[in-house]
This record gives structure tokens, C-alpha cells and sequence, in this order.
């Protein structure tokens, strides 16, 4: 038999399909021996064989019987990016957030970059950390940032997933979940501790402290509205160290701290 038609897909092993004078035939450096790649094409002469990468298709033009599509293979499937939902930001304060997001089963390592939401370019936190979370400092107070977090998976890089949060000034405490944001205010405190929380649509919402030990020391019911709701709490019977602050309601949580001082 005799070759008509070649053609190389950049694959991850090298794939090369050949159109030969019955059938099309294919090798690549995972296999390294050749086999028949076009099952059920009619035993024709192939004239041409043709990648097309964005349908991930082998095309085949033959003689007297038309054009033959099959799926490539050694497909790279896309490297996703993280949910955006599963994005958060926590820890923020006048010069510095952290930030986490879900794990991707894919990915390899993630790429963390932030950049003021006036500023054109990025600045990259973390080329290839194998984290799930990572730190942004040296920020600007009282300043309005975004972020991006990029899923590198093992031959390709996937796309951005971004977020976006506002520093503060020193002695507040944000925590932020998509839409949902709570602050706790001032840091540190001392009898009287300040709370303010977003939501949606108006509601119940339960607010729970607890100690460093996990014990629940304080907590309270309120009736939330849509938008801010704040609320301060009286934590003069508590003694002096970090304590847990939980906001929960049927359709959100958000979790922060807060430090006492007597």
C-alpha cells in the first residue's frame, strides 16, 4: 500500500494518521506500532487526510464516496478553572486577604495573580502552588482589588476564574463568599463586639460564638434584612482571646474571628 496523505496532530504523543491507498492508519509514541484508525470507512482510496482541532475531528477525503469524519485521538481535555462559587476571601484587612477555592481533580498546581481594579496588569502571587489557598500582601488600604486563580493541569493551563474584594482599614475583620460579606469590628475588642452581614433576601439568621475550644459561648437569633444587616453583641462576660463567629441562615454561612482584650 501506498502512503497519499499525512498529517501530524501536536498532540501530547505525537499522533500521525496516514491516508494510504485503502484505509487510514495511525502511530504515536504511546502505542509506537501502527493501526487502523478509520473503522468503517468503505475500502477506498483516501485522497486527503485533514486535523480539524476545534471539533477534535479527523477528516478524510476519498475517492468516490465523499468525506469521512471520526473523533482524533489522544485528546487534551481542557484543564477547567475553579468554580467561582467555591472563591473566597477571608482574613482582610487594610494590607493584606487571603484567599481559597475549591481543589480541581485535574489540576496539577494553580496560578494566583491580583491587581488594583484601576491597574491594566497582573500581579502574579503564585506561578504553580499546589495549594488550595494562598496570601496577598503589601495591598492598599481602603482600596478596591481583584483576583484570579488558573488551574495548571498536566500538559495544559486552563482559564482564569476571578473575584474580586475591598481592603480596609486596620480593626475591621471581612469575610467574603460570592455575593455574601461579614465584618466584625472593632480588632480587637473588648465588651462590646460589632457584627454586620449581607444577604440576599431577608430572613433568620443565627449567630453563633464560640470559644477556641469549639464550645458555643454565645449566641443569638435576628431577623435579617435584604442588604446589611448589623447587629452588636455584648461579650463583657467572656474572657480576654480569639473567639469563632458564625452567621448562618437556610441558604448561607459565613464564618469569622475576632479578638478580645480586658
Amino acid at each position: 500500500m501506498a502512503a497519499r496523505s499525512v498529517v501530524v496532530d501536536e498532540d501530547a504523543h505525537q499522533t500521525i494518521y496516514v491516508g494510504m491507498n485503502i484505509g487510514v492508519f495511525y502511530i504515536d509514541t504511546l502505542t509506537k506500532v501502527w493501526a487502523e484508525h478509520a473503522v468503517g470507512l468503505p475500502l477506498v482510496s483516501v485522497n486527503e487526510v485533514e486535523i480539524q482541532k476545534s471539533g477534535a475531528k479527523l477528516r478524510v477525503a476519498t475517492y468516490g464516496r465523499g468525506v469521512w469524519e471520526s473523533d482524533l485521538r489522544n485528546v487534551t481535555l481542557p484543564c477547567p478553572a475553579p468554580e467561582t462559587n467555591s472563591m473566597m476571601v477571608d482574613g482582610i484587612n487594610h494590607f493584606s486577604a487571603r484567599v481559597s477555592w475549591n481543589p480541581v481533580d485535574e489540576a496539577v498546581t494553580y496560578t494566583t495573580q491580583y491587581k488594583l481594579t484601576t491597574d491594566t496588569g497582573w500581579t502574579t502571587k503564585s506561578a504553580a502552588t499546589v495549594n488550595t489557598r494562598d496570601t496577598f500582601t503589601g495591598l492598599k488600604a481602603n482600596s478596591a482589588y481583584k483576583w484570579r486563580v488558573r488551574s495548571n493541569c498536566n500538559m495544559n493551563a486552563g482559564s482564569f476564574a476571578e473575584g474580586s474584594f475591598n481592603t480596609l482599614v486596620n480593626g475591621v475583620s471581612v469575610v467574603k463568599t460570592g455575593t455574601n460579606t461579614l465584618r466584625i469590628y472593632p480588632q480587637p475588642a473588648g465588651n462590646l463586639v460589632n457584627i454586620a452581614f449581607s444577604m440576599q433576601a431577608p430572613g433568620t439568621a443565627r449567630i453563633t460564638m464560640y470559644d477556641m475550644a469549639g464550645n458555643a459561648v454565645l449566641g443569638t437569633r435576628i431577623n435579617s434584612v435584604s442588604g446589611e444587616t448589623k447587629l452588636p453583641l455584648d461579650v463583657a462576660v467572656l474572657p480576654a482571646g480569639r473567639y469563632v463567629i458564625k452567621v448562618q441562615t437556610d441558604n448561607m454561612s459565613l464564618t469569622g474571628s475576632c479578638v478580645l482584650v480586658k
